[in-house]
């Protein structure tokens, strides 16, 4: 799982609470917590999709967003947060 301490630092460095869910029940390096898959998969619109995927819930509004697929990068996500949270301002950059 190359991705798992890229994913870690980036939720460390920002403060985001992370659940890793691991699809094929193996273990996630960094995420000694990492569940097993019970439908999250499924629930966040991913299953069958290619992993690592990477899911933002917005607890306020109760709403799942796909920020991608396979190794992200730190700019890579903050790129594709910023446009999700913040649409009227990601072509203003």
């Amino acid at each position: 799982h190359q991705y798992a301490p890229i994913i870690k630092s980036f939720t460390q460095k920002y403060d985001i609470y992370t659940i890793a869910v691991s699809i094929d029940g193996g273990p996630i390096d960094h995420f000694p917590d990492a569940r097993l898959n019970t439908g999250q998969a499924e629930q966040f619109g991913v299953a069958g999709k290619p992993v690592p995927a990477t899911v933002l819930y917005d607890g306020q509004t109760k709403t799942i967003h796909i920020i991608g697929y396979g190794v992200l990068t730190h700019q890579d996500l903050i790129n594709r947060i910023f446009h999700i949270m913040a649409p009227e301002k990601a072509n203003d950059w």
